[in-house]
């Protein structure tokens, strides 16, 4: 999940410097996955990857966008 999230916001954030909205993250992941996307699951896995200084999530709850950092 980690991988497939940073080949999103590579190519769909990338575009915007704005990041992509959380839910439209999440949404587009379990579009391509034959595997339901689990909410907890994908929060932790942002989180780990904010703590490893590749994301930045601003906002609270569905107005949440996650930013790539340079």
């Amino acid at each position: 999940m980690r991988k497939e999230l940073m080949v999103l916001l590579d190519n769909k954030g990338g575009k915007t410097k704005g990041g992509m909205k959380w839910t439209e993250v999440v949404k587009m992941l379990g579009e391509q996955s034959s595997v339901k996307v689990d909410a907890v699951e994908f929060a932790e896995v942002v989180r780990g990857l904010e703590n490893e200084g590749v994301l930045k999530v601003v906002g609270e709850r569905e107005k949440r966008v996650i930013r790539r950092i340079d």
